[in-house]
């Protein structure tokens, strides 16, 4: 594969000297429906905007990727070191100031332990191009199984050695920063920001999407969005609905919950799946944004800023209620920038979601807040520009857009 470069080498020797280049490693790139990669594909775009001249590699099942940039270059068939070889060679000819390494553990090996990363780290540190590698995940939680245990021990040493490695280290919340603390030469926690962009949605379009899912002006709407099972949360929303009789709860997008449960109230509105901007103007029409992350009886998960769902609901500009768990990061102000509960405890949920739609005033600051944090953390622009800077490349703080949220606009 890497013989058939020789038209993207003459890209890459006649570029212009003075820009900066960078080179992304990632398992997935659009595309290919994954996460990691859209977040490498925002980024790079993002930084091609700034004239960065950034290449990305990644597995050779990307095929699609050749018909959209000629400096992506999915040339990876397996991730050993014949894999680790190729990455090199590629490296070679591009001679990156950067290289970003889009990490997690079960993207580059299917069991979870890549190994085949530290030879690369030592390939590259001999080459002398320095490492930012952004930790998407470091390691699964060890639970009482001792095959999970073993798995999470291993995950964690492999962490721990390209944190030594890396010149430079990015997680999303201070969960994953805690691990590798006392490994990492510089880290920075930098959030997910959304795949589903914000978007102006007029009037009419809102009018129409009521008329069509039969919502009434006075309603009161909360918003969902994402691939979970609400069959824990119906008795809380039962309560809600005495109190407020114009309830309707809009649940976007993929959802794992029976559909005897989707139809057996009267409130919920079920919208199944759409396309990105599809999806924004449908939780344009909410009051509020329930987010109910996974949560165990120890109080092991909750919501964070690895989401792109959530960075999608500070985008909206309006009261979030999400779930209280170890996850929680500092960006997230319980109170002031969201409503943190027990989402298994149906009178905590159900307080919690009152009060969201109840205090006016509430409801003013955790939709102020939620707009202002978006905007200085979340969006695309402010996302590139840390990484940028990390790198060394200081760039002015880009204006920022002026996303008034939906309340505000509505009030």
């Amino acid at each position: 594969m890497v013989g058939d470069l020789k038209a993207k080498r003459l890209y890459i020797f006649y570029s212009e000297p003075s820009k900066m280049k960078l080179v992304f490693l990632t398992r997935n790139y659009p595309t290919t429906i994954c996460g990691v990669g859209d977040h490498t594909q925002h980024l790079v775009q993002q930084m091609r905007q700034r004239g960065v001249e950034v290449s990305v590699i990644c597995f050779a099942d990307q095929k699609a990727t050749l018909l959209q940039d000629d400096n992506v270059f999915p040339v990876v068939q397996k991730w050993n070191a014949n894999g680790v070889h190729t990455v090199v060679d590629v490296v070679k000819q591009i001679e990156p100031d950067w290289i970003i390494v889009q990490y997690v553990p079960h993207a580059f090996n299917a069991k979870g332990l890549p190994f085949a990363t530290i030879l690369l780290y030592n390939a590259l540190t001999r080459l002398k191009v320095p490492i930012l590698t952004v930790f998407h995940e470091v390691k699964i939680r060890p639970e009482r199984q001792l095959k999970t245990q073993l798995l999470s021990f291993f995950q964690e040493q492999i962490a721990f050695q390209l944190s030594k490695m890396s010149s430079k280290v990015v997680t999303s919340i201070d969960f994953y920063a805690d691990y590798l603390k006392d490994f990492a030469l510089k880290m920075t926690v930098i959030p997910i920001s959304s795949n589903i962009l914000p978007i102006e949605v007029s009037d009419k379009v809102k009018q129409n999407l009521k008329e069509k899912y039969e919502i009434t002006q006075d309603a009161q709407v909360i918003c969902t969005f994402g691939d979970r099972d609400i069959s824990s949360y119906i008795a809380a929303f039962d309560k809600l609905k005495s109190d407020f009789p114009r309830l309707i709860w809009l649940i976007c997008g993929k959802n794992s919950t029976p559909s005897v449960i989707l139809n057996s109230r009267d409130y919920i509105r079920y919208v199944g799946k759409m396309s990105a901007e599809n999806i924004y103007r449908h939780l344009a029409l909410g009051d509020v944004f329930f987010m109910p992350d996974d949560i165990n009886a120890d109080g092991e998960g909750g919501t964070s800023n690895k989401s792109g769902s959530l960075a999608c609901a500070y985008s909206l500009g309006i009261p979030i209620v999400g779930t209280k768990g170890d996850l929680n990061n500092c960006l997230l102000k319980d109170g002031k920038n969201i409503i943190l509960t027990d989402i298994m405890d149906t009178d905590a949920l159900y307080k919690a979601l009152k009060s969201s739609l109840n205090s006016k005033a509430l409801v003013l600051e955790l939709g102020r807040n939620a707009r202002q944090l978006y905007n200085n953390h979340l969006r695309w622009e402010a996302v590139a520009e840390k990484f940028l800077t990390i790198m060394g490349q200081v760039h002015p703080v880009s204006e920022e857009l002026d996303i008034v949220s939906e309340f505000e606009k509505s009030h």
